[in-house]
C-alpha cells in the first residue's frame, strides 16, 4: 500500500486553484550567509543557509503541531486508496483518488462539508494511465466552479508503434477528460489527447469558470527529448497544443500557477545527463540515454516561463535553479503576495545519513530572490506540497513533516495514520488522508480534519 502523489505533488489550495494558492502575503526576511550562484546561462540564483541545521538543532525531537483530530470520515478504498488532488472552495472540500473496485481501478472524487460532517462520492469510472490519480482545481474568480481532470479508458489514435525497420514513428495516445463536479456528478467538458509514453505527469490550473490551461510532458517527435505541451479550453472549445519548453531542453514533470495578479507561469523539470567520460555526447544520443532504463544520474534544475491565456511562452524560459548543476527532484509552484514561490526538493545526498533539502526561490516580478533553505540534510523528502504559510514533506521512513514558510523554520512530526498525507489546510485547520486497520484487520481509508498550531 502507499498514498501516493504524481512525481510532484500537486500544490494543495486554500479555497483557491491548482494555480492560485493561498494568495497569502508572505514577508521576506533576511537570511543569514547569503551568497550569490551564478548559474551557467548567466542567470544570477541567490541562495541563503540556516545558521544550523534545523533537524540537528532539533535533536530530532520533533513536537507536532497537528497532534489533535476533531472529525473524520471514512472513504472508499481501503488498502488501494491513492490520493491525487484536493481543493478547498467556499465550505467544501473535494479531494480526488483512485482505488480498486472489482477488479479494476476507479476514479472518484470525495466532497464534504469542511467540518467533514457529511460527504458524497462522484464516480469517475474507470481510469487508464496506470495508477495515477485524477487532479482538481478550482480559483477565487471561477464561482465555486471545480474541475477534475483523470485518464480516460478508451484510447484516441493509434495503439502502436511504428517499429518495423524505416516506418514511421506513430506514437500511442490516452486521453485526458476533464469534467466540473457540478450537481453531484462529473460532466465532461473537454477531452485532451495524450502521448501515451511512459510519463502520465500533468497539470491543470482554472483560470475562470470556463477557462483554463493544461500542461503535460511527452516524448518530442522531433528531437530525442521530453518537451511540455500545454493546450487551453474556453467557452467549450478547444486549442491546438503549444510546445511550450525549448527543444533543446530535456523537459518534464510541468506545473502551472495563477498569481494573484492574474499572470499565469508554467515550471518543468530540466535534465542532463553528467558525463562519465570528460566528453560531451551529441544532444539527441544524450537525450535518447536519459529516457532510457538504468539511466545514469543527471543533473536536474528548475525552469519557468510567463504563458499568456492560451498557453502561448511570453519570453524565453528563466532557469530558477543552477543550471546543469543541481538535482532537483521535484518542485511545487504556490501563489504568494504579488508573485509566486517555488519549493524545490534537491535529491543530492551531501554526507552519509543525511537526506535531501527542501529549498524556497520566491519570484517577484518574474525575477528569483533569495534562496533560503527550509530543510538541509536530514529530511529525505522525495517531494513536498505547500498550503497557507507552511510546506508539508514526508522523511524517508515515511512520516509526515511540516515546517513553516519563514523563520524560525522549526519542523514538527505528525501523528498520522499509516501513509498519511496532508492534501488541504484552513487557517488554523489541516487536512489528512491516511489508512488506518480496524479491530477486524481491515485497512480503512479515512481523510481527518486536525487543529493545528
Amino acid at each position: 500500500m502507499r498514498l501516493r502523489f504524481p512525481l510532484v505533488v500537486a500544490v494543495l489550495v486554500v479555497a483557491s486553484s491548482a494555480g492560485c494558492g493561498s494568495c497569502r502575503e508572505t514577508t521576506q526576511g533576511a537570511r543569514a550567509d547569503a551568497s550569490t550562484d551564478a548559474s551557467t546561462d548567466g542567470n544570477a540564483v541567490a541562495t541563503s543557509s540556516l545558521a544550523t541545521d534545523p533537524l540537528a538543532r532539533d535533536g530530532g525531537d520533533f513536537v507536532a503541531r497537528c497532534s489533535k483530530t476533531t472529525s473524520e470520515v471514512e472513504l472508499e478504498g481501503g488498502e488501494s486508496f491513492e490520493v491525487g488532488g484536493a481543493v478547498v472552495s467556499g465550505n467544501e472540500i473535494s479531494v480526488a483518488a483512485s482505488f480498486v473496485r472489482e477488479g479494476a481501478r476507479k476514479g472518484a472524487v470525495f466532497q464534504a462539508d469542511n467540518a467533514l460532517s457529511k460527504v458524497r462520492t462522484i464516480d469517475l469510472g474507470e481510469l487508464a494511465g496506470g495508477d495515477l490519480a485524477p487532479q482538481l482545481a478550482t480559483c477565487t474568480s471561477c464561482e465555486g466552479r471545480v474541475v477534475v481532470a483523470a485518464f480516460a479508458t478508451s484510447a484516441a489514435g493509434p495503439k502502436s508503434f511504428g517499429n518495423r525497420p524505416g516506418a514511421a514513428r506513430v506514437a500511442a495516445q490516452r486521453t485526458l477528460v476533464v469534467s466540473a463536479l457540478e450537481g453531484g456528478k462529473a460532466s465532461p467538458l473537454y477531452r485532451v489527447p495524450h502521448q501515451a509514453d511512459e510519463s502520465a505527469a500533468f497539470d491543470l490550473a482554472l483560470l475562470a469558470k470556463d477557462s483554463g490551461l493544461v500542461a503535460w510532458d511527452e516524448d518530442s517527435e522531433r528531437v530525442v527529448r521530453g518537451i511540455v505541451k500545454v493546450v487551453a479550453f474556453s467557452a467549450g472549445k478547444l486549442s491546438e497544443p503549444i510546445v511550450a519548453s525549448p527543444y533543446e531542453t530535456d523537459a518534464e514533470s510541468p506545473k502551472l500557477v495563477r498569481t494573484a495578479k492574474g499572470e499565469v507561469y508554467l515550471g518543468w523539470l530540466a535534465r542532463e545527463a553528467i558525463s562519465t567520460d570528460g566528453g560531451v555526447s551529441d544532444a539527441d544520443l544524450q537525450g535518447a540515454y536519459l529516457e532510457a532504463p538504468g539511466e545514469e544520474r543527471a543533473h536536474q534544475w528548475v525552469e519557468i516561463v510567463a504563458l499568456d491565456t492560451t498557453g502561448k511562452p511570453k519570453g524565453a524560459p528563466l532557469a530558477v535553479t543552477a543550471r546543469g548543476r543541481g538535482f532537483a527532484a521535484s518542485f511545487e509552484l504556490v501563489t504568494s503576495g504579488d508573485g509566486f514561490d517555488v519549493i524545490v526538493v534537491d535529491g543530492a545526498v551531501r554526507q552519509d545519513g543525511l537526506g535531501s533539502k527542501v529549498s524556497r526561490v520566491p519570484i517577484r516580478g518574474g525575477k528569483p530572490g533569495l534562496v533560503s533553505d527550509l530543510v538541509t540534510g536530514g529530511g529525505g523528502a522525495a517531494s513536498a506540497t505547500v498550503f497557507d504559510s507552511y510546506v508539508t514533506f514526508v522523511d524517508v521512513s515515511e512520516r509526515p513533516m511540516v515546517v513553516p514558510l519563514d523563520p524560525p523554520h522549526t519542523i514538527s512530526r505528525e501523528p498520522l495514520a499509516r501513509g498519511g498525507r496532508f492534501v488541504a489546510a484552513l487557517p488554523g485547520a489541516f487536512f489528512s488522508v491516511g489508512i488506518e486497520t480496524t479491530d477486524a484487520g481491515a485497512p480503512r481509508a479515512s481523510l481527518k480534519r486536525h487543529v493545528c498550531r
